[in-house]
């Protein structure tokens, strides 16, 4: 149940998505809440767009529901008039203005945003003139997400918002999420990048192999691994592979490295074995960042097992 004082917008339940008799999502459940900027991160393939397109009915589901503004999601469905949706390709026209785009959306709803004041906190306002193949890719993102949000959406959804945008049209991007969050619009987007994630997420949903690994606020899901400390053991020799995995704590190979958690005792007796038993190790230590998390909740060979964890 939501908190009493933060109404439900949206909820998917028990969604399953199948291909060729693989679950691609695989009983994936969440809500989203009036006010608060859910952010899905996960790796490529994990399931994160076809969960986005599910919840939204723009992808059918093999089983499970989806619910908006108490209307029962399906294709084409009344719950249209309560979403917006940026997806990763908008196909716009190519020769058509930015303005004629944005005029052209305003003219489908009865009571639009001021789609002046949208573009001026987007900085759309800047190429209003400009055509639409004549748009870098993160101009045209940043002007899919004003035409998302010109019907006033009680749920907002985007999908990689910021990817292949400059840090600037970073910000600016974010400014516009957190001031629609604050008049009560309920978020849910997606990133690749750990920082956005950490910076502006109410709530973190972590998604690896179709499933819903680990959800919570940030601080939770920084603190669900059994510690808030961090090392890094960059190309590990036997030794310092031993010493790892007889340390009791959760770690994963990244790449050529192995990350592990725990808390600053644990770490520094672990760092402490490091240096009297392979000095020549590459260890760099520091506080817990959600990339860390990451890559133990997504790690299929970690050791410890990766098994769901609630933060919440």
């Amino acid at each position: 149940m939501p908190p009493p004082n933060k109404k439900m917008i949206a909820s998917i339940t028990d969604a399953v998505k199948t291909y060729n008799g693989i679950n691609v999502v695989n009983g994936v459940t969440f809500e989203l809440l009036a006010g608060n900027t859910t952010v899905l991160v996960g790796p490529n393939g994990s399931g994160k767009t076809t969960t986005i397109e599910m919840l939204t009915g723009l992808r059918s589901m093999t089983g499970g529901k989806a619910v908006i503004a108490g209307i029962p999601v399906k294709p084409s469905g009344e719950h249209r008039f309560h979403t917006g949706v940026q997806l990763q390709s908008s196909g716009l026209p190519s020769k058509i203005k930015t303005k004629e785009v944005i005029r052209s959306i305003e003219c489908l709803y009865s009571n639009p945003a001021d789609w002046k004041t949208l573009a001026a906190e987007l900085g759309v306002d800047t190429y209003l003139n400009s055509t639409v193949d004549n748009l870098s890719g993160g101009q045209r993102r940043r002007l899919d997400i004003l035409c998302a949000a010109m019907g006033r959406p009680s749920l907002l959804v985007l999908d990689e918002p910021t990817s292949g945008i400059d840090p600037e049209g970073r910000a600016l991007v974010w400014d516009f999420v957190r001031s629609l969050s604050s008049k009560g619009c309920a978020v849910l987007t997606s990133t690749h990048d750990m920082a956005e994630a950490e910076a502006f997420a109410d709530e973190l949903l972590v998604m690896a192999q179709g499933k819903i690994q680990l959800r919570g606020s940030v601080a939770n899901v920084l603190a669900s691994l059994g510690g808030d400390r961090r090392i890094r053991v960059l190309s590990p020799s036997s030794t310092a592979v031993e010493i790892v995995k007889n340390s009791g704590l959760r770690f994963a190979h990244t790449g050529s490295s192995i990350v592990l958690i725990g808390s600053a005792d644990q770490t520094a007796r672990v760092t402490a074995q490091l240096d009297e038993k392979d000095p020549a190790a590459d260890v760099l230590s520091g506080p817990v960042r959600l990339e860390d998390v990451f890559s133990i909740i997504t790690e299929p060979t970690t050791e410890q097992g990766g098994e769901n964890v609630s933060a919440s």
